[in-house]
């Protein structure tokens, strides 16, 4: 069993943490993350922290998926992750409400070095220029992670897989397209 499955088949998180498969260079980490009341997202995107504290660590090379390193925690350089996956988060729709903004949903092909993804950024309005919004994010620190909606990865060893949602490094970006 990989090490993203044998977190999935886990029981559920307690409050306030994240469990996400954090892929860096050729490796995947997965693991959970304390977030407290924010998103990952939000947390990725806390330009006065480098670091992620990391619980239940599980490491997998994508050349040797068998081979699983674990760890009690650790911390894991924010600037070196590519992308993403959550596979579990807590629900804030509650604590979100007063900051609902209607975006509109552009489908997008992002290539990273060893990955494709392809799924749903959400620009404020049709009129938004989707390459001139990815652009602007780059520009700005705190805006460095993507959102990736309704993401399909295509894996280096030929799978695809779906995840709700993808935080993408906008870095770690070879070419971003958008899909018409």
């Amino acid at each position: 069993m990989s090490a993203p499955e044998q977190l999935l088949s886990e029981p559920p998180l307690p409050a306030g943490t994240t469990r996400a498969d954090f892929w860096t260079g050729n490796c995947c980490i997965a693991c959970d993350v304390q977030t407290g009341d924010r998103r990952l997202l939000d947390v990725m995107r806390d330009a006065t922290r480098h670091y992620l504290e990391v619980r239940r660590v599980r490491v997998s090379r994508v050349d040797a998926p068998d081979q699983v390193d674990q760890a009690a925690d650790g911390l894991l350089a924010k600037g070196d992750v590519d992308w993403i996956a959550i596979r579990a988060e807590p629900s804030r729709a509650e604590s979100r409400l007063y900051g609902f903004v209607k975006k509109t949903p552009v489908r997008v092909l992002l290539v990273l070095e060893s990955h494709t993804i392809q799924g749903n950024v959400f620009v404020e309005s049709t009129a938004t220029d989707p390459v001139g919004f990815f652009l602007r994010g780059i520009e700005k620190s705190s805006e460095r992670f993507l959102a990736v909606g309704g993401a399909t990865i295509a894996l280096p060893n030929g799978r695809t897989e779906q995840t709700g949602l993808a935080i993408v490094n906008r870095g770690a970006v070879r070419l971003f397209s958008v899909i018409r």
